[in-house]
Order: structure tokens, then C-alpha cells, then sequence
């Protein structure tokens, strides 16, 4: 991933497995979060949002 631009979140989408991952600037490759089946994906840049992971890959 592209470290040098000014972005504050990253998300890595795997949408035959249902997942996204989910990298905050200033943190590590380890230090990813997770969102799968079941899990709903929010951003720490947009207060308020909230994606249901089912509504993503439906």
C-alpha cells in the first residue's frame, strides 16, 4: 500500500471471503482490523458511519 499519501484509513477489500480489511494511518500492517461476516464496518474519519458487512456483499 501507498504509505506516502495523506490518507487516514485504508480498506482492503476480499469479497469472495466477505471480508475488508481495515489500516488507520500511523499504524502497522499487524495492527489491521478485521471486518467479516456479521461485523459491521465504521470509520474513525466519519463519525456516524455504520456499513452492515451483509449490506456490502449482498
Amino acid at each position: 500500500m501507498h504509505r506516502a499519501s495523506d490518507v487516514g484509513e485504508r480498506r482492503l477489500v476480499d469479497a469472495p471471503a466477505g471480508t475488508v480489511l481495515v489500516y488507520r494511518t500511523g499504524g502497522s500492517l499487524d495492527d489491521a482490523v478485521e471486518v467479516g461476516p456479521g461485523d459491521t464496518l465504521t470509520s474513525g474519519l466519519r463519525p456516524g458511519f455504520a456499513l452492515p458487512s451483509a449490506e456490502l456483499f449482498a
